[in-house]
């Protein structure tokens, strides 16, 4: 069985690649962290897991993904 900081591990390395292939693409700045912003959005999602169990209400886990997703929006490159 694999250790829950292995799994999370692998987790982010695979968020971080495919938030890779966006800045790679022009879709992310060049300027964001993406090994940072995987590990991000890895604890909001964890996090609001957590919360959305504690209260036997899913609109934590569906605020903490809004904020995740709103942090990737904001590091897109401004359109004219």
């Amino acid at each position: 069985m694999e250790s829950a900081s292995r799994v999370v591990s692998q987790q982010a390395w695979v968020l971080a690649a495919c938030l890779e292939h966006l800045r790679v693409t022009g879709r992310l700045t060049a300027q964001a962290d993406v090994a940072r912003l995987a590990v991000a959005i890895i604890a909001a999602l964890q996090g609001g897991y957590v919360l959305a169990q504690l209260a036997r209400d899913s609109r934590p886990l569906a605020d903490a993904l809004d904020m995740a997703l709103a942090r990737v929006r904001a590091l897109a490159p401004q359109r004219s």
